[in-house]
């Protein structure tokens, strides 16, 4: 399909996901698109029933192709078992046109590199060289800029690689070697020492530091889809000072409660009152969020979560 325009190509393709239905042999199938990147996913507690709907979805698809003209790139074709760290990944066989498709313990989707144990370690990996060569680029730059300019530099290079998909991987424990190069770059645009504290250079910059970062961009995603979540007010009818908090689900792997609907609702729910209130009109919660965050300056989601008004 290289050579048709972005739009002929979604034309061509928009009918593909309505192949699968959602629900097959008991087991949650469909098909996600965003440009030419095509995705199935597929989720089962019964290790054949996955095996035998990953291979029905494959033969759906392989119709669905032969009807369109079209051929599956197999080079470019793999599959990849989500489990938890300390499981075992099961033996599937998965047949397309009578070949075997490849396992992947990661892949890369829409410029993040995703892991099969949610991690995250390989995308950090993958950033990191960009972020290194952000602060030398950062470095031979403050013998001839201003530090104004150079805070313009600062997002161009190092933001907007380390922002790039924050909310999924902002509270990995991996994370740590990239919040030690921001605070690199901004001891280079200071001036400053390496064993120098950056917290006060961060609020004089207005610099967010990671974490505080993850914070922004998480409270913001809660925010700007409320109907993703539910109010406890919806739920209770009795009327607390928490009635207005957002309701927890009950999490059954850690994993989850790092992810971005949970980790999302716990950090809401510890917001000031005063911000929360702000909520309802979404320019004024990120002004008011993103101004309490700035002055505070955090480093670690504890010190957020034992802020005190």
């Amino acid at each position: 399909m290289i050579g048709f325009g972005t739009t002929f190509v979604l034309i061509y393709v928009n009918d593909l996901p309505s192949t699968i239905p959602y629900t097959l042999a008991n087991g949650n199938s469909s098909i996600t698109l965003f440009a030419d990147d095509t995705s199935v996913i597929n989720n089962d507690p019964d290790l054949m029933n996955f095996e035998r709907n990953l291979n029905l979805n494959f033969r759906i698809v392989k119709e669905w192709f032969n009807s369109n003209l079209l051929s599956l790139n197999l080079d470019k074709t793999s599959y990849m078992q989500f489990t938890t760290k300390n499981k075992n990944l099961n033996n599937i066989n998965i047949e397309y046109d009578n070949t075997i498709i490849i396992q992947a313990n990661f892949v890369k989707f829409l410029g993040i590199t995703v892991d099969n144990t949610l991690s995250w370690k390989q995308h950090i990996d993958t950033i990191i060289p960009k972020l290194n060569k952000a602060c030398f680029i950062i470095r031979r730059l403050k013998l001839i800029l201003t530090n104004f300019a150079l805070k313009m530099v600062y997002y161009a290079f190092f933001h907007s690689v380390m922002s790039y998909g924050l909310i999924f991987w902002g509270n990995s424990t991996n994370s740590k070697c990239v919040f030690k190069l921001q605070k690199q770059a901004i001891r280079i645009i200071m001036g400053a020492r390496n064993r120098d504290s950056c917290r006060e250079f961060f609020k004089q910059l207005r610099i967010l530091p990671l974490c505080a970062q993850y914070i922004y961009f998480l409270l913001t995603f809660v925010v700007n889809n409320r109907k993703l979540f539910l109010d406890d007010a919806e739920l209770y009818t009795i009327n607390t000072r928490n009635i207005h908090n957002l309701h927890f689900p009950l999490p059954h792997l850690t994993k989850y409660q790092k992810g971005v609907h949970y980790a999302g609702i716990w950090l809401f729910n510890h917001l000031p009152t005063s911000i929360k209130n702000t909520a309802n009109d979404t320019e004024m919660f990120k002004k008011v969020l993103n101004k309490f965050l700035m002055d505070n300056s955090f480093y670690h989601i504890e010190e957020f979560i034992n802020f005190r008004e």
